[in-house]
């Protein structure tokens, strides 16, 4: 489940079940031969970092981060607990791609947070946003 290609296309990450606990895992691509576990402990919806240098994911409302390195040959390094927060999991049939996504420089996550019964029923998404605010505060 949840297949993410690295940035440079050399790689795949992945959700398996095949330890009887869904874990994410990376395989090399295309011939798909060499494999490495990242979780240990439980993972799903992994992400890459647009450099490639890290691998996200989480684990209930634990999201954690994988150095990762691919010169001269891949190598995981040690899971990091970024946050454990009660951020919304995707459930049913649309569970198996990632409910979140990482900024440019992987400093930052746009997710869902649970807010307890707000009432809330509509999100409203603001496009062509940058040329509206350009329309009410000219930069000249």
């Amino acid at each position: 489940m949840s297949p993410a290609f690295s940035p440079d296309g050399r790689y795949v990450a992945y959700v398996s079940d095949e330890t009887g606990e869904l874990e994410v895992y990376v395989r090399s691509y295309p011939d798909s031969e060499r494999k490495w576990a990242i979780s240990s402990s439980g993972g799903r919806e992994p992400v890459w970092s647009r450099d490639g240098n890290s691998l996200f994911y989480r684990n209930g409302g634990e999201m954690w981060e994988v150095p990762i390195q691919t010169e001269p040959e891949f190598r995981a390094g040690v899971a990091t607990l970024l946050f454990d927060q009660p951020y919304a999991p995707r459930s049913g049939p649309t569970a198996t791609v990632p409910d979140y996504d990482v900024s440019a420089d992987g400093q930052s996550f746009l997710m869902l947070r649970h807010s307890g019964d707000s009432g809330l029923t509509e999100v409203r998404v603001i496009l062509n946003w940058a040329e509206e605010l350009e329309r009410l505060a000219p930069s000249n």
